[in-house]
């Protein structure tokens, strides 16, 4: 799994959203869990969550700025997971009779090497009655280091939300850092988890 430093992952992003800068976190991933931990769940069921309405932007659009980042932090609504809290993002679909397809990109953390990693995400589709219609998951981790995918909503489909899982968090692996300085790049091998915190671009069409 590859990471890039501050200069070279603009490159990266550039190359995925037109935009050459990447989402900052200044919590290392202990203090993400410890600031996740200790907050209380928002809701008790999907049907008391907050929901927005879904950014209707084009995934390939050339107009796509960092601005349009959706953000998942310690602001993020929190969901207990039969004991397993996940920050989340809730949306609202609006109804348009057809299927939809939405797309997505998981971006990698840059602000230093102790917080560099990626959210990795469960997406759950809901219906109307907020019962659940599908769950999405195991997404491929693409040589940028960044999840990213797609899948189809059904038409029945009105809200979505994501989260991720205790196993997804539980993973952990080598990364191959790589910073550019001066027009020399530099290589070095860290190790750090799936973080409980992320950024997402996302689309829907």
């Amino acid at each position: 799994m590859r990471f890039f430093g501050v200069q070279g992952i603009g490159l990266v992003l550039a190359g995925l959203c037109g935009c050459a800068a990447a989402p900052s976190f200044r919590k290392n991933p202990d203090q993400m869990q410890a600031v996740l931990h200790s907050k209380s769940a928002t809701a008790r069921t999907f049907a008391e969550l907050g929901y927005k309405l879904i950014p209707s932007f084009p995934f390939k659009s050339a107009n796509w700025t960092s601005a349009d980042w959706e953000i998942l932090d310690e602001h993020a609504q929190v969901f207990d997971f039969d004991g397993f809290k996940s920050y989340l993002l809730a949306y609202d679909l609006p109804a348009v009779g057809r299927a939809r397809r939405f797309s997505f990109v998981s971006l990698p953390t840059t602000s230093h090497i102790s917080t560099r990693g990626v959210f990795n995400p469960t997406f759950r589709v809901l219906d109307a009655g907020f019962r659940e219609l599908a769950v999405h998951e195991d997404f491929p981790l693409t040589s940028e280091g960044v999840f990213e995918g797609a899948f189809d909503i059904p038409p029945e489909g009105r809200y979505l939300v994501v989260h991720t899982t205790r196993e997804k968090l539980s993973r952990s692996g080598t990364f191959e850092y790589t910073s550019i300085e001066g027009g020399m790049t530099f290589t070095s091998t860290v190790k750090n988890p799936m973080l409980p915190e992320g950024a997402f671009r996302i689309g829907l069409e």
